[in-house]
C-alpha cells in the first residue's frame, strides 16, 4: 500500500455547486447571475471567510447553445451529443469564469475529473493535495466531470455526486448547491408547497419528492438528498438554495435564513483520510459476506475489525493489501477494506485456520475499513441515453 495520505487540509473550506440551470437559459450563458456568484465568492476570499472549491455545471447546455441549428443531425460517431457540446461549452465557461474573477482581482484553476480519478487511490491523493495546493496560493479551482472521457455505466450521475464527493475528500465545513428553486418543498409546487428550513434526517427527506419538471435536467432534487444524506455521514452540512438571488451565498455564510438547511448534527466518527477513501473513491477487487453478528456491528457504526471467523463466504478472491467489498447476507455493500491477509490462508468460519492457532486472523482492521452504508451512487444507465448536470 502507499504511504499514509499527508495532511495539507484547512478549516474553512466550502465547496459551491452551481447547476446548469442556475448559470444559463436559452439564449447561453446568464451572465447576470454568474456576475453575482463570482462576487460573493470573491468576497469570501479576500475576506478570509473561507476557502472556496466551485463545481459548475453548464457546459453541455452551453454548447448545444454555441453550436445553434448546426447541433440538428449532427453525426458523432461513437462519442455522444453531449461530449462534443461539452468540450465546446467548457471553454466558453471557463473563459466566463476567469474574465469575471480577473475583474475581483482573483485568479482561477480548472480541473476535469472523472470517476475514476477517486477510485485510484495515487489519483485520489494527487487530486486531493493538488485542490490543498491551489487553495493556499489563493487560486479558485472550478471543477467539473470530464465529459469528453465519462464512461455513462461508471461515472458520476450528476455534479451534485460529483460535489458530495469533493466535499468528503477535501473534510469540507459545508457544501452550499446553487439550483434554481427555492429549497426542498413539503408539498408539489402546484398544490402550494412550501419551503421546509431544515431537515435533520436527509433520509426521511425523500417523502418530499415530488415530481420532476420535464425541463430539468439530470441532477434534480433526488440526487441532492443523496449527496445530503452523504453529506451528514461524513458531518458535513449542506445548503440548498436559490442560485438566482443575489448575496445568497453571503447570506448563508452570515448564517440567515435560506432555503433548505442538511443538518449533520448526528455524531460522526472522524474518519481518517484512508477511510474518507475507501468510503467515497475505492472498489473493490475481492469479495467477501459477513455473518449476522458482523454485519450488524458495521452497520451500526462500531469499530469491529473483521475477523475469519466473522466471514460466512469468501465471493471473489483478493490477496494481501487488496480492496474487499465487504456485503451481508442479502448482498447489500456494507463498505470497503484492505486485506491483511490472502483469501487463500482462510478458513471459512474456522477458528484454528493458520498453523493450528487458536486465535482467528484479522482479515480486515478496523482502522482500514470505511462504511459505503450512504456513500455508493447509482450509475448512468446506457439505457437513459446522455443526460446534463444540473
Amino acid at each position: 500500500m502507499p504511504p499514509p495520505m499527508a495532511d495539507l487540509g484547512f478549516d474553512n473550506i466550502t465547496v459551491v455547486k452551481i447547476g446548469s440551470s442556475t448559470l444559463a437559459h436559452e439564449s447561453g450563458l446568464d451572465l447576470a447571475t454568474m456576475r453575482h456568484i463570482v462576487t460573493d465568492i470573491a468576497q469570501l476570499v479576500r475576506e478570509n471567510i473561507a476557502k472556496v472549491v466551485m463545481v459548475s455545471s453548464g457546459s453541455v447546455r452551453i454548447g448545444k447553445h454555441s453550436l445553434g441549428d448546426d447541433v440538428r443531425g449532427l453525426k458523432t460517431g461513437k462519442a455522444t451529443l453531449n461530449q462534443v457540446c461539452s468540450t465546446i461549452g467548457q471553454a466558453d465557461l471557463i473563459h466566463a469564469y476567469q474574465d469575471l474573477f480577473h475583474r475581483e482581482g482573483l485568479d482561477i484553476a480548472q480541473g476535469l475529473i472523472t470517476r475514476r480519478d477517486f477510485s485510484i487511490r495515487q489519483r485520489y491523493e494527487s487530486m486531493r493535495d493538488v485542490l490543498l495546493t491551489l487553495l493556499r496560493v489563493n487560486r479558485i479551482p472550478i471543477l467539473n466531470d470530464n465529459d469528453l472521457l465519462t464512461d455513462e455505466e461508471t461515472d458520476f450521475t450528476d455534479n451534485d455526486h460529483f460535489a458530495a464527493y469533493v466535499s468528503a475528500m477535501l473534510d469540507a465545513q459545508r457544501l452550499i448547491i446553487l439550483s434554481d428553486v427555492e429549497g426542498l418543498l413539503d408539498g408539489p409546487p402546484r398544490a402550494g408547497g412550501k419551503v421546509i428550513s431544515q431537515i435533520t434526517d436527509a433520509e426521511d427527506a425523500k417523502k418530499y419528492l415530488w415530481a420532476r419538471r420535464k425541463d430539468q435536467s439530470s441532477g434534480g432534487m433526488p440526487s441532492k438528498i443523496d449527496a445530503a444524506i452523504l453529506m451528514r455521514e461524513f458531518g458535513i452540512p449542506l445548503y440548498l438554495v436559490n442560485g438566482k438571488k443575489p448575496g445568497v451565498i453571503g447570506r448563508v455564510m452570515r448564517g440567515e435564513h435560506e432555503g433548505t438547511f442538511f443538518s449533520s448534527d448526528e455524531p460522526v466518527a472522524q474518519a481518517s483520510q484512508l477511510q474518507r477513501w475507501l468510503r467515497v473513491g475505492a472498489v473493490g477487487t475481492g469479495k467477501i459476506e459477513l455473518s449476522t453478528v458482523i454485519a450488524d456491528l458495521l452497520r451500526h457504526g462500531r469499530r469491529a475489525s473483521v475477523l475469519s471467523i466473522g466471514i460466512e463466504k469468501i465471493l471473489a478472491p483478493f490477496k494481501k493489501g487488496d480492496i474487499i467489498d465487504v456485503c451481508d447476507e442479502s448482498g447489500s455493500l456494507l463498505g470497503r477494506g484492505v486485506a491483511q491477509i490472502d483469501a487463500d490462508g482462510i478458513r471459512v468460519g474456522d477458528e484454528r485456520e493458520l498453523d493450528g492457532r487458536s486465535k482467528s486472523p484479522i482479515v480486515i482492521h478496523w482502522e482500514k475499513f470505511g462504511s459505503t452504508k450512504s456513500v455508493t451512487f447509482a450509475p448512468k444507465s446506457a439505457k437513459e441515453g446522455p443526460q446534463e448536470n444540473t
